[in-house]
């Protein structure tokens, strides 16, 4: 079922992003179509119409730069980051399920969100935005990624976040103790 629905999602992503591709290309032709585009006598617009949208704007006399994808990306990838914490907040690990019941509702009196995309690169466990800390909860799959979590620690740390990592055995054997902790980081 969640399978399905993660399907659902990304089929939904893909097509607004040829949705909005589309709006590009029409946007491309339009300012070409007012002046001097004509259809073919297929019914297609000529050839540097068909093209405009890929190529970027419509040659002039002087050099054009060439069109920088690097935004089109940058919104694939913030797309595709949502939906995997999307998923991820539909499938959490007992450990941090356990730790948010702790922190939810505002229980330390400073606002939790759980699997929130950050800096475009990362999904984190659980973030205050107000305080900007970070709660990671380290379960097996952490241990052969070590230096992968310090990389990452110091991309948050640089962006003004600050991260505690708990162990997902303390956090299932002493709860009240992981939450002393977190409280001790804010």
């Amino acid at each position: 079922m969640l399978r399905m629905r993660v399907l659902r999602s990304i089929r939904s992503t893909a097509r607004l992003l040829r949705r909005h591709r589309a709006e590009l290309r029409e946007r491309a032709h339009a300012s070409c179509h007012a002046s001097r585009c004509a259809l073919t006598p297929s019914g297609m617009w000529h050839e540097a119409c068909a093209w405009g949208a890929a190529l970027g704007p419509m040659p002039t006399q002087e050099a054009q730069p060439m069109r920088d994808r690097k935004a089109d990306n940058l919104v694939r990838k913030q797309l595709r980051l949502e939906q995997c914490a999307w998923a991820n907040r539909r499938v959490m690990t007992g450990p941090a399920l356990r730790l948010w019941s702790a922190l939810s509702a505002r229980r330390l009196s400073v606002q939790f969100r759980r699997e929130v995309p950050l800096l475009g690169l990362y999904i984190v466990d659980f973030c205050a935005p107000g305080v900007r800390p970070v709660v990671e909860v380290d379960g097996e799959c952490h241990a052969d990624r070590r230096a992968t979590d310090v990389r990452r620690d110091a991309a948050l740390r640089s962006a003004g976040y600050r991260t505690l990592r708990l162990e997902a055995q303390l956090v299932m054997q002493s709860l009240s103790r992981a939450v002393a902790l977190v409280r001790a980081a804010l």
